[in-house]
């Protein structure tokens, strides 16, 4: 995550990001593999507070993000804790396959 250029490096490639979705990846970037509270990212992040109408924005803007990111082993993922709130999970902190 480049905070300057406001994008995404994955891949090799450039991702730009809408400013609230990347003001969003950034906050969860400053803490990888940590939980970032609901509450938090509609605080600090937003400027709103946690009603359940922002909380239903919050998810579908975090929908947004898992597909922008993409899938693969080598792609960070955005994970839900459940009434919680989110972890963005680097490959270093992704289980391995079984052998």
């Amino acid at each position: 995550v480049d905070l300057d250029a406001h994008s995404v490096l994955l891949g090799g490639d450039v991702v730009r990001f809408p400013m609230r979705l990347f003001r969003t990846i950034a906050q969860l970037a400053r803490r990888p593999n940590s939980v970032v509270t609901c509450e938090e990212l509609l605080h600090d992040v937003w400027g709103v507070d946690p009603r359940p109408a922002h909380r239903r924005r919050l998810r579908v803007a975090v929908s947004s993000l898992r597909r922008l990111l993409g899938q693969g082993p080598q792609r960070p993922h955005i994970e839900t804790i459940v009434r919680v709130g989110y972890r963005l999970a680097t490959t270093a902190a992704l289980p391995r396959p079984a052998t």
